[in-house]
């Protein structure tokens, strides 16, 4: 048996688990990440969006390949500490996240 999830109503569990995510994503925190409680959002600096597209690829643009760049250093460093992220809760590359009732 393998546990998945805090047993409802344990002590602290939502800081413990926010202070192992601080943690594991200490070097992508704040540049290439947010946390907030139980969510963490990856973010791309407003200034690399003018950044054009990539000399080997023009139709890439700069911004995008380099969040995919640190978004594949973040799912490989999840996937390195043994951890899951849910499909039906995972977002990618959206205008608009909802969090705790907020459109952020």
């Amino acid at each position: 048996m393998k546990l998945t999830r805090f047993s409802q109503g344990a002590n602290n569990s939502v800081v413990v688990y926010q202070s192992q995510m601080t943690w594991l994503l200490q070097e992508e925190i704040p540049e290439s990440i947010g946390s907030f409680v139980d969510d963490q959002g990856m973010k791309v600096p407003r200034s690399l969006q003018n950044q054009g597209t990539l000399p080997e690829s023009p139709s890439i643009r700069r911004f995008i390949w380099e969040y995919a760049i640190a978004l594949k250093q973040i799912l490989l460093r999840i996937k390195k500490a043994g951890l899951t992220i849910s499909g039906s809760k995972f977002a990618f590359c959206v205008p608009a996240l909802e969090m705790v009732g907020h459109v952020v």
